[in-house]
């Protein structure tokens, strides 16, 4: 008998990264916005936490019984005194816009308004200036806007039908633009930084939970007669698409829809798909994340959620070939390129970096900050640094 060559192939496979329960674990957490890739500020029905992704949460604000809390956070990198901004209202003195500069350590009030609970903020990153909206849905409170972190305040509904409105969202990379939801009149849009809007759609009766930007392309989502969707415009509300029914949606941000029940969270990228992988609990209340998607964090009924999509994460596997230190990192859609000169950091080296093919083809330069890998066929890719002895092994996912 002829001896049998037997061949056994063995293909390693590295999970992308998930979900992990990062703090509060058992609390329902009805407000969550980042920091910074590291940290986070969540609130319960009746404490504000400053927390980590190493499940270490402070409180820094106790206010007492309460579930329409908003917060927004902007931390600049160079100015680590730039606002945390806060909003709840429960018809008393204290309600209203307040915000912090040390952290959360101490809070001083930004203007009265009953009932706040539609608040969006984004900073500057070299001063505390850029752009403040809020309003309420509650009571016939003309929306505010402030230019100067919540120093002065101007009325800022010219445009709208109701000063009864559920939402804002500015844009993050250029604040003239934001859009606001209104309570059963649809959504609208502002390019005078908040100052005046128009009608956007996607439809006039529409009760708008929530909006977002995806880079030019905005989403929303809605209840229109009686059925609650995502719904999506890439020409500021001319023509719109239907794109996921979200029945119990809570919330909106980048490509992520939350709901409560369900799958709990999904993630856009050609299309809406369940993002549940490490999620212990489906009802998610509120989500947060970069504008590029490279990290998330999701309040639930069970606590704070962490997500990191950014190389270098201890979701990767560091390896070393040849002299050569890889660093493994996952990445959907956007590949978050943290490249400075000279720098010995496996993400960094050389005046010019590239992303190969497994071949070692080269199939794209890269950029310091996020680059759009979605062209790009799923598979094994090294992102390198032509003048230095480090890279990153990037796995990119459909």
């Amino acid at each position: 008998m002829k001896p049998i060559l037997v061949v056994m192939f063995f293909v390693l496979v590295s999970p992308a990264p998930g979900w992990r329960l990062v703090g509060l674990a058992g609390q329902r957490v009805v407000a969550v916005t980042n920091a910074s890739r590291d940290f986070c500020y969540a609130a319960t029905e009746s404490v504000l936490y400053r927390g980590d992704r190493s499940n270490r949460y402070q409180p820094v604000y106790r206010y007492g019984a309460h579930q329409n809390l908003r917060v927004r956070v902007r931390e600049g990198q160079q100015n680590a005194g730039q606002p945390v901004c806060l909003a709840w209202g429960w018809g008393s003195r204290s309600d209203g816009v307040w915000h912090s500069t040390d952290y959360g350590q101490s809070w001083q009030v930004g203007t009265y308004f009953l009932y706040p609970n539609a608040l969006d903020a984004v900073w500057e990153y070299s001063s505390p200036t850029g752009l403040m909206l809020v309003g309420s849905d509650t009571l016939d409170n003309p929306p505010m806007r402030s230019t100067d972190a919540g120093t002065s305040w101007q009325l800022c509904g010219t445009g709208l039908p109701t000063s009864q409105v559920r939402c804002f969202a500015i844009h993050n990379y250029d604040r003239r633009y934001a859009v606001c939801g209104t309570k059963g009149h649809g959504l609208y849009l502002s390019r005078d930084t908040g100052a005046t809007w128009r009608f956007c759609g996607p439809d006039s009766s529409a009760d708008v939970v929530d909006a977002t930007w995806l880079e030019h392309t905005v989403l929303t989502l809605a209840t229109v007669r009686d059925t609650t969707a995502v719904w999506s415009t890439t020409d500021t509300g001319r023509t719109w698409v239907r794109e996921l029914l979200l029945p119990g949606g809570s919330g909106l941000f980048y490509n992520r829809a939350c709901q409560v029940g369900g799958f709990g969270i999904y993630e856009r990228d050609s299309q809406w798909q369940p993002d549940t992988w490490g999620l212990a609990c489906r009802s998610v209340r509120c989500i947060s994340g970069a504008p590029s998607g490279a990290f998330w964090y999701a309040g639930s009924d069970s606590g704070v959620f962490h997500q990191d999509m950014t190389p270098g994460t201890n979701e990767g596997k560091r390896e070393e070939h040849g002299g050569v230190r890889w660093e493994a990192a996952f990445v959907r859609g956007v590949l978050v390129w943290q490249a400075t000169a000279n720098s010995q950091s496996p993400m960094a080296g050389g005046s010019r970096q590239e992303l190969l093919d497994a071949a070692g083809r080269k199939v794209m330069e890269l950029r310091a900050g996020a680059n759009d890998v979605r062209r790009l066929a799923p598979g094994v890719h090294f992102a390198v640094g032509a003048e230095a002895k480090a890279g990153c092994r990037v796995v990119v996912l459909r």
